[in-house]
């Protein structure tokens, strides 16, 4: 996907997950189902995408959608905090690695006052790649 498209994406993704508000039993899979719901009309026919696929050290990436021939590793976590974040963005460097690529993407989904929503998703470096970083909020606790 062009990173136009990703942007647009991302942002839609972000303004239709900002009207959920019920925290009760949301998890990481519901998070990436909603996104795989979202996105599908966007790559069927031009692309597709694994949910969970295994590395070869045994690890499992939350998505990897393939659009033109290009992949995209995304990585999705609820906010538990900054610790956390850190280890989502090292998690998806990982994969990055194992996958040689160069630049993936976190999505979080935040339901605590203490973590505000960007505005718009940003690309930040960490580890040596460069990371499409979306903070979701779905709502405060």
């Amino acid at each position: 996907m062009p990173l136009i498209l990703i942007d647009v994406c991302f942002n839609r993704f972000k303004d239709l997950m900002s009207k959920k508000t019920d925290k009760a039993e949301f998890l990481e899979r519901e998070g990436r189902f909603m996104f795989i719901c979202f996105l599908k009309p966007i790559i069927n026919g031009t692309g597709f995408y694994y949910s969970e696929p295994e590395n070869d050290d045994g690890s499992r990436m939350d998505l990897v959608i393939t659009y033109n021939r290009k992949e995209y590793v995304i990585e999705l976590k609820i906010w538990h905090g900054t610790e956390y974040e850190i280890s989502g963005r090292d998690q998806l460097s990982e994969y990055l690695d194992a996958r040689n690529l160069a630049e993936g993407y976190l999505v979080t989904f935040s339901f605590f006052k203490e973590k505000t929503a960007q505005e718009k998703p940003e690309w930040i470096e960490h580890n040596g790649k460069k990371i499409y970083e979306a903070v979701i909020d779905c709502g405060k606790e």
